[in-house]
């Protein structure tokens, strides 16, 4: 591996800041995850929330790709349901479901068609599929009944992700993440 580093031009140094920076800004985007969706979001229901977590998993999709961010958003629900401990407990589900959310907007790129594409595949993947079916392991509900509950809390969360990613996205360049290289 060092003859391998060696040929390629790589320092040990080099390596060291690359992970070091990666850490820090790990620790950053959980910090901010917990805020945005355990301070700042909304939970009218028992059973839907409503949060901005998504904005930090789009940052650091664009910064750092979809697995950085997927590992970023397992831990940062671990992490924020130690600190904000939920009310009916922790649920590793959610975390699973976090996960993958994490990735699905980690894959984000300035191609608007994708952003689309990503809302889709996480409102289906994880908002109906994932965290309706977890919900119905914790309340023994039917699954149907408890998608019909949360239909209005999943389309308002679809409408804020649309309203707030799409203007970000377009004042947030990407080319300026490149030239910092990130």
């Amino acid at each position: 591996m060092r003859r391998l580093r060696i040929v390629l031009g790589i320092r040990n140094e080099e390596l060291m800041m690359k992970s070091t920076r990666k850490l820090v800004f790990m620790g950053l985007f959980i910090s901010l995850e917990i805020i945005l969706t355990r301070v700042v979001g909304l939970m009218p229901t028992n059973i839907t929330r409503i949060s901005l977590s998504f904005v930090v998993y789009t940052f650091s999709g664009l910064m750092f790709g979809p697995w950085f961010t997927a590992i970023m958003a397992f831990f940062g629900d671990i992490v924020g349901a130690m600190l904000f401990p939920p009310i009916g407990g922790f649920f590793i589900g959610f975390s699973i479901s976090a996960l993958v959310s994490g990735f699905l907007f980690g894959l984000i790129s300035k191609d608007y068609k994708r952003i689309f594409l990503v809302l889709l595949l996480n409102l289906l993947i994880v908002e109906i599929g994932m965290n309706t079916f977890w919900l119905k392991i914790i309340t023994h509900t039917p699954f149907w009944a408890l998608l019909i509950k949360r239909i209005p809390g999943i389309m308002t969360n679809v409408l804020i992700r649309v309203v707030v990613l799409i203007p970000l996205l377009k004042k947030f360049e990407v080319s300026l993440l490149n030239e910092n290289g990130y």
